[in-house]
């Protein structure tokens, strides 16, 4: 998270990967450095997966924007 001068909250969000099988759609988080991921699944189509790839990335924001809200 990077905060401006203006209040503003900028966040970099995870990269997920997608893959295709003969079962259907599966996702997880991108890995880097060795690390393993799980992948979620079986969706049956691309909107599918699509979606629960925003719920992840909209709870990740909700998580990370809670813990820098400033006492009002």
């Amino acid at each position: 998270m990077r905060a401006n001068g203006n209040g503003r909250r900028i966040y970099a969000l995870a990269d997920y990967t997608v893959e295709r099988t003969g079962k259907g759609w599966y996702f997880g988080r991108t890995s880097r450095f060795g690390d393993l991921h799980g992948l979620k699944g079986p969706y049956s189509s691309e909107r599918s997966v699509a979606l629960m790839i925003a719920r992840e990335l909209l709870k990740e924001i909700v998580k990370r924007d809670v813990q820098n809200t400033l006492p009002g």
